[in-house]
């Protein structure tokens, strides 16, 4: 870009800039909201070089097109505090940009912040805000604020956790280094001088960082490859991704932009450091003052183990502390203290594996054995519904000779597991029972298999800085609250902070990490490897510790990619060995002997979808070689032509797999996120349209594959209105204002929730007592990464559950009851069978279930029946591989065969509803009164002209929605919940039908400025007779006030945990039918805001597709 040509842009864009309010206003946002992601760093003196505010959004996310209100807010005080805010700026190349910044930051959120951009996912400002990413960015900040401090000390080390991506480093004007990394922790030695004499006369901290599209593009110039064919080098729309280690999305995905940020995405410090002899040294809390504990890392496995291999649950459990230590002189004798605080457990006066010497100490280690058996022996983590995720607090102390009095010391949470991978062969045995022949992939926890309720995570935000505490601690209480005890953090992204690792340990989540490859070949020079090497390390130190952290994959979809491209016709057999050998150079050589180098208690596989290997050590993958009667590794499944959505016999890859990793359906935005980014409905009508130009330019399937802008995706917006069109009532065409975009969110919502939740995962579920013994289920894609975009995912950007999130609650939950529709023949009438699934360790204790069949006036079309569910119990040492219970309460039939004769089946529904004595768990303890429904209805039915007439008769406006009160505005202290003092309140709602046909699928929707979740307040719903619906609010209150006497209190955990979830009763539940004149009683989980709503609670039906005004 010219200077000339920026410089018009400069004012182009500032005055598109002054014509709105600004987008972020600067405000006191608290500082290190971001840096709190990050484990405190330990050493003698830590100065950090953060900014006083911090890009973190708060939550809830309260921001329209009409408020443009994304203002800061505090998020609570941060354990770390600089010794002064340094005050830094953003400069571009030409200096026609100069504007204050914030650190961590990138360029874009500073531009915003200034006002000289708006949000760039604002209508079509994706495009025009390209100039960004080809343009050098510099951060500069004075030390004079540090330099009283920092001149005391002997020496000084410069610590940056994370500089995306290709950044030159200057200290007074003096070159220091240059990084490459994005994923690196860069620490130097050698920037004593330097910053001493940049401090002593207000000299500058420089950070200047180079477009890492030209970097990308001229590093795949410099160290040239063998050409990769189409598709194993995919280009989404920025190319070259491979040749930087930068996050892959952010050179555009099929469900984000292409921004490219750049920037100190990281915390930042200063590390002072004295002779221990010094009199003017700085003590801090009794330290050493001449360590610096770089990194450090706890790796808790039982003995004997090895990664990948079920080990002995009766060994003793070792504890390993590894270290990075910097240290002023040599220390002969210097030896650790490890104590497992709260036990009996401790170890003192521990050998290190090496002396230190002076200068960097790398990888150096000491081990403690813990008794596993005993009356001491430590509680083990279990994932959620499994047990209790118990945590310890392991603190160490480093002691030498030379350190006399002082000794350096730090702590790690940690907890007492075994999370094992396993892909053993499936035994004689077991293939006697049913098994298919082949090998397991079965996630065993302590030795129990466990199911594997999962998720997959992209990155938080295109911006990682406006991350914040509270989304990531509201995406895993959302995955809790639903039943899901596995989250797959995809290896496109970035590696994820230590927040996330830290909320999951207390949660019971377990973590299936992977390294940043995806979907590509990638250079294998000896510079790129060797930062590989490094970036693999330092991540798997830095999480070991966490009880969570489960498996690490090589990368995100390799080795279906290899297949697909490398044994094409097209290449040669030379290139085919090529293409191989250097995939398994990479993934099976260079990233598995980092992980195995410093984790033991971890698995690793090479790639997220693999058929595993037939030689662990040496690592020799299977690939494709193994019998066609044989089931081996995992897999995913994405089938987007709607007439084949219902056909379960494709519900699979090229081959069967033990495990589905990822499965989905796209669907819209809700309106509250599409009026984040449309221009307002007032002032551009036409942008409120399924296909307006704004609408499909945040639908990013399929993307173009180059830089074309805007972008119509033919097939992601083909594929979603085929299957409304298909299923349900088509909304109507002229349909006015914003009404038939919030009509066609909810239709493809809808489309998504009962194709992903109903069909697919309850599906995969059923396959666990099959053949395959299926063993886990993890949905394509919990959270967004942008705001009002056409995505996978079941959880908008700012927490707003979808319709999906809510289906996930039912499908995931102990015991379910599937209406398996099995579609698979064509030109056959499709069959029906009921089944009960539960997972084993979860079963339930005198399970019923009662199938009713009713038409749309509501009315019974049979009698209601009701199945006992038996499960024997005492099999469970036969089936000790199982994860999975089961039962077929009705063999497979054509559907006339379960209503009534001569009853129309395309006019049909059925309510299931199960009922339990009791629900086990794997701690031993009990939870009463199981009860769980769901609503079904063959897919078609919806759109049948008989449903149609029906949906037209009930109307608009039929189903009333009413916020209850106790007699007072402000509510019983027993109906808050309170998490790490942050209170969530109980709203409660009726729900009525007011109509006189059933009401399908009625959603319940909370405004912008308050965030939360609907969840039932009674196993079923009451008939209410028809006169006597609108009662006075007094006789409202002496009704409900009778049914709560018959219903349980909430239970609320106050302490030791920040889970703000339901009670052991309430599960999240909306999406209900209603039959005329019924109501439920639901409550509204508000965990953040209330104080400042815009807009009210509002209810929907199906009924609202056909409305015109």
């Amino acid at each position: 870009m010219t200077a000339a040509f920026a410089l018009l842009v400069l004012v182009a864009l500032m005055a598109m800039a002054s014509a709105l309010p600004k987008v972020l206003p600067k405000s006191g946002s608290s500082p290190h909201a971001y840096d709190s992601l990050y484990h405190p760093v330990e050493g003698p003196k830590v100065y950090p070089l953060s900014s006083t505010e911090s890009h973190a959004w708060p939550l809830p996310l309260a921001w329209t097109q009409s408020t443009q209100s994304l203002a800061h807010a505090s998020l609570g005080d941060d354990t770390l505090s600089p010794a002064a805010g340094l005050n830094w700026h953003l400069t571009n190349f030409n200096g026609s940009i100069e504007i204050p910044a914030l650190f961590p930051s990138q360029a874009h959120l500073d531009l915003i912040q200034a006002g000289t951009i708006r949000e760039p996912s604002i209508e079509l400002d994706e495009g025009p805000a390209r100039w960004i990413i080809n343009d050098t960015w510099t951060w500069t900040a004075s030390l004079l604020p540090l330099a009283k401090a920092i001149s005391a000390h002997k020496e000084l080390l410069l610590f940056f956790r994370g500089l995306d991506t290709v950044c030159k480093i200057f200290v007074g004007g003096e070159p220091l280094a240059v990084t490459d990394n994005e994923f690196r922790e860069y620490l130097f030695l050698n920037a004593t001088p330097l910053l001493k004499d940049a401090a002593s006369i207000g000299s500058n901290l420089t950070l200047i960082f180079q477009s890492a599209a030209n970097y990308s593009k001229q590093a795949s110039i410099d160290h040239p490859h063998t050409p990769w064919p189409d598709g194993l080098a995919q280009t989404y729309q920025y190319p070259y991704r491979q040749d930087i280690r930068k996050g892959q999305s952010d050179f555009g995905w099929d469900w984000g932009p292409a921004y490219l940020p750049t920037g100190p995405v990281r915390p930042a410090y200063i590390v002072g450091l004295d002779d221990e002899n010094d009199a003017n040294r700085t003590s801090v809390d009794g330290n050493s003052t001449s360590l610096f504990v770089a990194r450090s890392s706890l790796d808790v496995y039982r003995e004997g183990s090895f990664n990948n291999l079920p080990p002995n649950q009766h060994a003793s459990w070792i504890v390993n502390a590894t270290m990075d230590i910097y240290a002023l002189h040599d220390l002969p004798g210097a030896q650790l203290d490890i104590t497992v605080l709260g036990t009996k457990h401790a170890a003192t006066n521990v050998t290190l594996s090496r002396p230190l010497r002076a200068g960097l100490n790398e990888g150096v280690w000491a081990t403690m054995k813990v008794p596993a058996t005993g009356p001491n022996a430590p509680d083990l983590w279990w994932p959620a519904r499994h047990g209790k995720p118990t945590l310890y607090d392991v603190e160490m102390g480093l002691t030498a000779p030379r350190l006399r009095d002082t000794r350096t010391s730090w702590r790690k949470r940690t907890g007492f597991r075994t999370i094992v991978v396993n892909q053993e062969p499936v035994t004689t045995a077991e293939v006697a029972r049913g098994w298919a022949p082949g090998s397991h992939w079965q996630v065993e926890v302590n030795g129990k298999p466990v199911y594997t309720h999962g998720a997959n995570l992209i990155p938080l935000d295109t911006f990682a800085p406006r991350v914040s505490l509270d989304s990531i601690d509201w995406l895993t209480s959302s995955v809790l609250a639903t039943g899901g005890n596995l989250i797959r953090i995809w290896g496109g992204g970035i590696y994820q902070p230590d927040a996330l690792y830290d909320l999951c340990d207390e949660k019971g989540i377990m973590l299936w990490s992977e390294t940043i490859f995806a979907d590509s070949m990638y250079p294998i020079n000896p510079p790129f490897l060797e930062s590989v090497r490094h970036e693999v390390r330092e991540n798997v130190l830095r999480l070991n510790h966490h009880p969570s952290q489960m498996l690490w994959a090589g990368n995100n979809e390799g080795e279906p990619v290899l297949f697909l491209v490398a044994d094409g016709p097209k290449v040669s057999k030379e290139n085919r060995t090529r293409f191989y050998r250097e995939y398994e150079l990479l993934f099976d050589e260079v990233i598995l002997g980092e992980v195995k180098g410093h984790s033991r208690k971890d698995s690793y596989i090479p790639s997220s979808t693999t058929y595993g290997y037939k030689k662990l050590d040496p690592y020799v993958p299977r690939y494709k070689d193994f019998p066609k009667n044989e089931v081996h590794g995992n897999g995913e499944y994405y089938g987007y032509s709607a007439p084949q959505f219902f056909n379960t016999s494709a519900y699979t890859f090229s081959s069967p797999f033990r495990m589905v990793n990822e499965y989905g359906m796209h669907a819209m935005a809700s309106t509250h996120g599409l009026e984040r980014v449309l221009a307002p409905a007032t002032s551009a009508p036409q942008q409120w349209s399924f296909n307006s130009t704004q609408i499909v330019s945040h639908n990013k399937h399929s993307p173009p594959g180059n830089l074309t802008f805007p972008f119509f995706p033919e097939d992601g917006q083909g594929q979603m209105s085929d299957a409304v069109k298909l299923y349900l009532p088509t909304p109507a065409a002229r349909a006015n204002g914003t009404l038939q975009i919030r009509q066609w969110s909810y239709a493809t919502q809808l489309i998504q929730l009962i194709y992903v939740a109903q069909a697919q995962t309850l599906e995969y579920r059923h396959r666990g007592i099959g053949p395959q013994r299926n063993s886990g289920a993890v949905y394509w894609q919990l959270n967004d990464v942008w705001p009002g975009s056409t995505s996978w995912s079941s959880i908008e950007l700012g927490g707003r559950w979808k319709p999906l999130h809510y289906g996930m609650a039912k499908a995931q939950a102990p015991l379910v009851v599937y209406a398996n529709w099995n579609a698979t023949i064509v030109g056959e009438e499709p069959t029906l069978s009921l089944v009960a699934l539960w997972d084993r360790e979860t079963a339930p204790n005198g399970g019923k279930v009662r199938a009713t069949w009713y038409d749309w006036e509501g009315k019974a079309v049979g009698a209601s029946r009701e199945y006992e569910i038996d499960i024997d119990q005492k099999d469970s040492e036969a089936n000790e591989q199982d994860t999975v219970g089961g039962q077929v309460i009705t063999s497979p039939a054509p559907l006339a065969k379960y209503v009534s004769p001569g009853v129309d089946t395309t006019a049909v529904w059925l309510h299931l509803e199960v009922k339990a004595d009791s629900i086990s768990t794997a701690a031993g303890a009990q939870q009463e009164s199981y009860s769980w429904e769901d609503f079904w209805t063959p897919p078609g039915n919806l759109a049948s002209p008989a449903t149609l007439k029906a949906l037209q008769e009930l109307g608009q406006g039929k189903v009333e929605l009413r916020e209850l009160r106790r007699g007072s505005e402000k509510e019983p202290d027993d109906d808050r919940r309170v998490s790490e003092g942050r209170k969530s309140v109980t709203r409660r709602f009726e729900v009525v039908n007011t109509g006189t046909k059933v009401a399908p699928y009625v959603w319940l929707d909370h405004p912008e400025g308050t965030l939360g979740w609907f969840e039932e307040e009674h196993s079923g719903a009451k008939s209410v007779a028809h006169g006597s619906i609108r009662r006075s609010r007094q006789q409202r209150q002496s009704v409900l006030l009778r049914e709560e006497d018959q219903t349980s209190r909430v239970i609320h955990t106050r302490a030791g945990s920040r889970d703000h979830g339901s009670s052991p009763k309430a599960k999240p539940n909306n999406l209900f039918w209603l039959r005329p004149g019924e109501r439920r009683v639901v409550r509204f989980v508000q965990r953040y805001g209330g104080q400042k709503e815009e807009g009210h609670f509002d209810v929907w039906s199906l009924a609202e597709l056909l409305r015109k005004t």
